[in-house]
């Protein structure tokens, strides 16, 4: 399944689905997808508060820093 962001090395692949979960951790790549598609869900805690980066509350955008794959950036607000 296509991810909206894709990082990798050549040795190492970590891809993220559209609500901001790990879908995908590869390594080496090729070998093993050592999730096989089950989320790793990421929180953020803040200010006294909580939340699940997978949340309704986030709105989201995904984009890369600059051309450098390594460097991706995810926005929500």
């Amino acid at each position: 399944m296509p991810r909206p962001l894709v990082f990798g090395n050549g040795r190492l692949l970590v891809q993220c689905d559209h609500r901001g979960n790990i879908r995908d951790f590869a390594w080496p790549i090729g070998i093993w997808n050592h999730l096989s598609g089950r989320a790793v869900r990421i929180g953020v805690w803040a200010e006294g508060g909580f939340s699940w980066l997978d949340s309704a509350r986030w709105e989201r955008s995904h984009r890369y820093e600059s051309e450098d794959p390594l460097v991706g950036v995810e926005t929500h607000d």
